[in-house]
C-alpha cells in the first residue's frame, strides 16, 4: 500500500507521521520506526513522496500525515482504509504454498479463450 504526495520540493523535509499514536514514522530518506513494513522514498524524475506500508494490516489503517518543512509547515492528511480480504476456499497446494514460501499466479487462457491461473 503506497501513500504518496506530488510536491515541488526542491530543499524541504518530508516527513510522514502517524496520527493514532503521532509515530513520526520518517523524515527525508530516513526510518525512525522499527516496524520495517513502512519505507519513505522520493521520486525526483515525479517529484512524489511516497510512504510505503508493506503487507497492509487493519492497525494500520488511519490518518497519516505528510508534513513539509517550509515555514509555516504545510501538512497533507491521508486517510488509509484497509478491507479485510473476502473469505474464499484454499487448496491444500495454496495453503503450503502461503506457508512456505512466495506465491506467483499466472494468468492463462485456453484454446476456448476461457482464463485459467496456475498458482507456483
Amino acid at each position: 500500500m503506497d501513500l504518496a504526495l506530488y510536491l515541488r520540493s526542491y530543499c524541504f523535509q518530508v516527513s510522514w507521521i502517524r496520527h493514532r499514536d503521532l509515530h513520526i514514522l520518517t523524515v527525508g530518506g530516513y526510518t525512525y520506526t522499527s516496524d520495517q513494513r513502512f519505507q519513505a522514498s522520493h521520486s525526483p524524475q515525479t517529484d512524489d513522496w511516497t510512504l510505503q506500508v508493506k503487507w497492509a494490516q487493519q492497525r494500520d489503517a488511519g490518518v497519516y500525515e505528510c508534513q513539509v518543512s517550509t515555514q509555516p509547515v504545510r501538512s497533507f492528511f491521508v486517510t488509509l482504509h484497509v478491507v479485510e480480504p473476502k473469505a474464499c476456499s484454499v487448496s491444500k497446494r495454496e495453503k503450503a504454498a502461503r506457508e512456505h514460501g512466495t506465491v506467483i499466479i499466472r494468468r492463462q487462457e485456453d484454446d476456448t479463450g476461457r482464463s485459467r491461473h496456475d498458482l507456483t
